[in-house]
């Protein structure tokens, strides 16, 4: 991916076939691809070393709100998607309050994945958001 900032993610998912394929997949595409498997693992990290934190919604411990939340006060640049199969629109509305730049529903569209990563790629750094609302990526 020449000529491309390299773009660091974090994927918190707790589901190892899930957060291992995304992980794979994403690495293909070129991303900097670091992984947790809930929570407690993902705070271990420093959120400044993140880009983009993609996670899980269900997670044990934290939530993936909380999650994100944590890591975005630490890095108010860090972009955060949330992924879910079990969501309300009243805790799609609370994310957003919180800052979640992108809603993805679970199973995922890797394609619209892709493409969303890859506009906040071409963004660097996540100018006003390259985040469309969560029906442009939800398949």
């Amino acid at each position: 991916m020449k000529g491309k900032p390299v773009i660091t993610i974090l994927i918190v998912e707790d589901d190892p076939n899930t957060r291992l394929g995304l992980g794979e997949i994403l690495s293909d595409e070129g991303f900097d691809v670091h992984l947790a498997a809930d929570a407690e693992i993902a705070r271990s990290y420093n959120a400044q070393d993140f880009d983009i934190v993609l996670s899980d919604l269900h997670l044990p411990g934290k939530d993936g709100l909380e999650l994100l939340t944590a890591m975005k006060r630490e890095n108010p640049t860090l972009a955060t998607i949330i992924m879910t199969a079990y969501s309300t629109t009243e805790c799609y509305i609370e994310g957003r309050r919180l800052g979640v730049d992108a809603w993805l529903t679970k199973p995922l569209n890797i394609e619209s994945l892709v493409s969303l990563l890859g506009r906040v790629r071409l963004h660097n750094g996540f100018e006003p958001s390259p985040f469309p609302e969560p029906e442009a990526v939800v398949d």
